[in-house]
């Protein structure tokens, strides 16, 4: 039987509307900033999900 284990992590930045939310994968963590709403916060996650390559989040 396998577990996984996910965490999700407060940023904290000056402007978290203007940052991405980050992903890594090795501790199975998300690193989302305190965005001002949730329509923000839905916006940046189907963004990253949908461009992730050009983040350069996948390796080449």
């Amino acid at each position: 039987k396998i577990i996984f284990k996910k965490r999700i992590l407060r940023a904290t930045c000056n402007e978290p509307d203007l940052h991405y939310p980050r992903a890594y994968t090795c501790t199975n963590t998300l690193d989302l900033p305190n965005y001002s709403s949730l329509s923000i916060l839905k916006q940046k996650v189907l963004h990253a999900i949908k461009f992730g390559k050009e983040f350069n989040a996948i390796p080449p």
